[in-house]
């Protein structure tokens, strides 16, 4: 088998691939919608899981500063003197340190609530999202709102990008 049956092969596929994707979303507006609602979706769900992760993390720090600051204090404190007392808070407080139940408590406590404020915060983009992939592009009057819906979607886009990559539309920073 050589390169220009290979070739041949390709472009004679070609034409049924799109025409199967034709037949399954509809024109290219639609597509290209259906295509721009999915990477958001993608996009959401990505962000949502590192702003998760970052929250479980820091959330797990913060519970464990306080757990064992609270323990050494109960340590330190103690009315009797007693070197079997002693002995025996230091050994609570070795094994307060290393249970691993407190730090996968307060991590899944820390991402389920990091997952969630990102959804919620991004919950219209979610919807345009929904209605670009959902929406049949055959339909009469669902098709146009499935596309308006990518479009909208392509704009949010370009005006995140101007304003955070690039720096459009922010106020003037430099010192005077």
């Amino acid at each position: 088998m050589n390169v220009s049956s290979v070739m041949l092969k390709v472009k004679s596929a070609a034409p049924k691939v799109a025409k199967g994707i034709k037949k399954f979303a509809g024109t290219p507006l639609a597509v290209a919608s259906k295509a721009i609602g999915a990477a958001c979706v993608a996009g959401v769900l990505y962000d949502s899981h590192v702003n998760a992760r970052e929250k479980a993390i820091v959330k797990d720090e913060n519970d464990t500063a306080n757990r064992l600051y609270s323990q050494h204090k109960m340590s330190i404190m103690s009315g009797k003197e007693s070197a079997v007392l002693c002995n025996l808070k230091r050994r609570y407080f070795d094994v307060q340190q290393a249970y691993p139940f407190y730090h996968i408590n307060s991590k899944t406590q820390g991402y389920i609530s990091g997952f969630s404020k990102t959804i919620v915060k991004d919950a219209p983009i979610l919807a345009l999202s929904a209605i670009a992939i959902f929406c049949n592009s055959k339909s009469k009057v669902l098709g146009p709102v499935g596309k308006i819906a990518g479009v909208a979607l392509a704009a949010i886009a370009a005006r995140q990008v101007s304003s955070d990559v690039l720096g459009y539309g922010l106020p003037d920073t430099k010192l005077k």
